[in-house]
């Protein structure tokens, strides 16, 4: 999931923001190698090469079906990043015979900026963040917005992340709370059939469990 989100947003970012500006910057040759760069960079993102991070002490705990604890997630993000950028940088300066070398710098940079936005976009665009402090050994947890069909099947990961909590027990030992605002989101358990985006749930939320008042 992790790896499969952040290549789809290395492809908006780089292919498309980076051709885009070359292509209007009057430099097809530099556009096209852009896009050969980040295409590159896009076959090492794959789930395949990156499951040695688990050998390397560095792996997602998911407790629940679909939620990810953040503090790993951060860091297997960041390393995918690193692994991209790493690629780029092999690739751009094995043409710099061919490219002048300040067209390079000028690829990276663009390149260095936008992967530098990518994990503040991802989270806006693709989870709902949840703190569990009190309630869990991980403290903050990461549910991807798009996998879950109604707002039962999202409190049931919500509840699976949390830790000496009964079954059926919300709105008595537990409730969401909207951080933004403080207030509890009491009637969620009886929305039924309805989804995160009817219930009032949106990608980039941040909530955190409580107990209610």
């Amino acid at each position: 999931m992790i790896h499969q989100t952040i290549a789809n947003y290395i492809t908006v970012l780089l292919l498309v923001g980076g051709a885009v500006i070359f292509g209007y910057s009057g430099k097809p040759a530099e556009m096209g190698l852009f896009i050969v760069a980040c295409a590159l960079a896009l076959f090492f993102v794959n789930v395949e090469r990156f499951k040695s991070f688990k050998g390397g002490g560095v792996s997602i705990e998911a407790k629940p079906d679909k939620g990810i604890d953040s503090a790993s997630f951060s860091i297997n993000e960041k390393k995918i990043i690193e692994t991209v950028k790493a690629e780029i940088d092999k690739y751009l300066f094995s043409s710099s015979n061919q490219i002048d070398k300040n067209i390079i710098e000028s690829i990276l940079k663009e390149i260095d900026d936008r992967l530098e936005k990518l994990p503040q976009l991802i989270e806006k665009s693709e989870y709902v963040v949840v703190d569990t402090d009190g309630f869990s050994s991980k403290t903050q947890w990461r549910f991807p917005i798009n996998e879950y069909h109604t707002i039962r099947g999202f409190l049931d990961d919500v509840y699976l992340a949390l830790e000496g909590i009964s079954p059926l027990s919300y709105n008595r030992q537990w409730v969401l709370f909207n951080q933004e605002t403080g207030e509890p989101m009491k009637k969620l358990h009886l929305k039924g059939p309805v989804s995160l985006h009817e219930a009032g749930i949106n990608a980039g939320m941040r909530l955190r469990v409580g107990i209610p008042q």
